[in-house]
């Protein structure tokens, strides 16, 4: 039972979402963590997706967000059961781990770039808050359901480090499917460094 306007809940701090052009025009979100975390859900018509019992898969102790513990509750106070993200990653300080707020994109659906084609495209704002070094992602859907989802980093082949050395604010997409990518040098609404960048094919 809930109100007919909440879709779906569960969802701690979710930055941008959007629809699938293709497939089975599913709905994408990003949703930033708290501590550990961050993560992107496919949102399902009133799925629970388990903020603040888990940061992403993970167990979740407001109380003491650092040390998560080792047990905690597979459903919500309804026994409807806690959707796992699709994909999900660590903070900088974690092994692994990689970014520091995830940025929502959108599944390529276009032609210019077979490679992407039904891949989700998205971002991470910086891979650390005092400078700008953030992060284009590509995420996979894997061979069979259950599976997860592959993540890797999209290489820039203009940047001499394969990233954009800015803040990805983020994505954008035109009447032909193509994606773009807003950044920014600054942390806050100064300057002049604002961008938008194409995502294209390498020459």
């Amino acid at each position: 039972e809930g109100r007919d306007e909440i879709f779906a809940y569960g969802l701690r701090n979710a930055f941008r979402f959007s629809f699938d052009a293709g497939g089975d025009r599913q709905l994408y979100a990003a949703d930033v963590g708290q501590e550990l975390w961050e993560e992107v859900d496919i949102v399902v018509k009133g799925g629970n997706y388990g903020w603040n019992i888990r940061e992403g898969a993970h167990c979740f102790e407001p109380d003491d967000p650092d040390n998560p513990p080792d047990d905690c509750p597979d459903t919500g106070r309804l026994g409807e059961p806690l959707i796992d993200p699709i994909v999900e990653y660590g903070h900088p300080f974690m092994a692994g781990g990689i970014g520091t707020a995830v940025i929502g994109g959108f599944v390529y659906r276009s032609e210019a770039i077979p490679e992407l084609q039904g891949r989700y495209v998205f971002g991470d704002w910086s891979t650390a808050g005092h400078r700008p070094d953030g992060l284009i992602l590509v995420a996979s859907p894997p061979a069979r359901d259950g599976q997860p989802w592959d993540l890797h980093e999209l290489s820039v082949a203009t940047s001499r480090d394969g990233r954009l050395g800015s803040y990805v604010l983020g994505f954008g997409q035109d009447a032909d499917l193509e994606l773009y990518v807003l950044t920014t040098e600054r942390v806050g609404p100064t300057g002049n460094t604002g961008k938008v960048w194409r995502i294209v094919a390498k020459p």
